[in-house]
């Protein structure tokens, strides 16, 4: 049986990994997924419905622990306990070694590992979510999935810190957006473009949703 590949990508904020993972995943024809961008979302959706706090970080905790569950190496199931258990005592020592260590709070990544057993409890913590937790969170994907795009056309007024624009919406009015450096596509004369590559003048289509924090697409012939 084939076991399934699983590269994680983790660093600072702003260090870039959203945006060379995708490039990772085109390269090798992978699935990309942003764990990242499901966070911000439901956090997105707890504010806007005013979901009660305690219900909000239930929600956000599940979705966050997702991502740590995600960053995970495991092996096949049925490995003998035994073999098993030098494995866990092996890779904690991998983990543990003081270079490794040294030389990654050096580079500012520092090394903070979960184990088998921490991992267990969390996913356990996972599957264990009140009714509410689990409505709340099937209604902010169904509205996600239902929620019109706006699409407004013509030059970007202002560009702030190389990725906060400004541009006339439908209706005519201002809309300040910032444009992510891994989830807002952004096309240049038909060439997939980076953020920084924007130029205030430009005339471009800017695909959003309302009150989103960020666009989807910048196209910009």
């Amino acid at each position: 049986m084939i076991q399934p590949v699983v590269i994680a990508i983790d660093g600072t904020s702003a260090s870039g990994k959203s945006t060379n993972a995708k490039r990772v995943a085109k390269a090798l024809g992978f699935i990309h997924v942003d764990t990242g961008a499901m966070y911000r979302t439901l956090a997105w959706h707890c504010l806007q419905k005013q979901v009660d706090a305690h219900d909000a970080k239930a929600v956000v905790a599940l979705i966050e622990s997702q991502g740590e569950i995600g960053r995970l190496t495991a092996g096949p199931p049925g490995i003998p306990p035994a073999r098993l258990e030098v494995l866990r005592q092996a890779y904690k020592a991998a983990m543990g070694d003081k270079e490794l260590q040294e030389r990654a709070a050096k580079g500012g990544r520092p090394v903070e590992p979960l184990y088998g057993e921490d991992v267990a409890k969390m996913v356990k913590a996972a599957l264990v979510q009140s009714p509410k937790t689990v409505a709340t969170l099937k209604k902010a994907l169904s509205e996600g999935e239902t929620t019109a795009a706006l699409k407004a056309s013509g030059p970007l007024l202002k560009i702030e810190d190389g990725k906060k624009i400004t541009f006339n919406g439908p209706d005519g009015t201002p809309v300040s957006l910032e444009v992510s450096g891994s989830r807002t596509k952004v096309t240049i004369a038909g060439k997939e473009a980076q953020r920084n590559e924007l130029k205030v003048g430009q005339s471009c289509e800017v695909v959003y949703v309302a009150n989103a924090p960020e666009p989807t697409t910048v196209t910009c012939p």
